[in-house]
């Protein structure tokens, strides 16, 4: 099999901080975890104001963020409708809008920034990989 690096892995930045100390740090607000929502939260507490610290176990953006391939979806891993049969109604829409408006924030802090980063809307498909699963499509 082959292994491929991932874009965030292979970029030349700093992914490795210093230990916190014994006597630890004083913040606002202490976010677990270096991925890209803990990234994301830090830098929009901080600019509303707050202290944060990020902690990470091992190095930032090298965990499920390391291996990602970046693309935003409102689909999630769940069908709707079993989140629906699961969590009502209401449940299953408080996840489209939730993902919707995580990308919403994405698109907010790429345009407010300037980042040239190559964010694009795309279409998203569904599709089935064997016979077996079209009629999952259907439902």
């Amino acid at each position: 099999m082959n292994r491929t690096t991932s874009l965030w892995q292979a970029l030349p930045v700093q992914r490795d901080f210093p230990q916190l100390g014994q006597d630890g740090i004083h913040v606002d607000v202490a976010i677990i975890g270096g991925g890209i929502t803990g990234v994301t939260a830090a830098h929009l507490l901080k600019a509303r104001g707050s202290t944060v610290a990020i902690l990470e176990a091992r190095h930032i953006a090298n965990g499920v963020t390391g291996c990602t391939t970046a693309h935003l979806t409102e689909s999630v891993d769940a069908r709707f409708y079993k989140l629906e049969q699961k969590f009502g109604a209401l449940g299953a829409r408080l996840v489209a809008d939730s993902a919707r408006e995580a990308i919403e924030q994405v698109s907010a802090l790429v345009g407010a920034s300037g980042l040239n980063c190559g964010f694009e809307r795309l279409p998203g498909y569904l599709f089935a990989e064997h016979a077996s699963q079209v009629e999952e499509l259907e439902l």
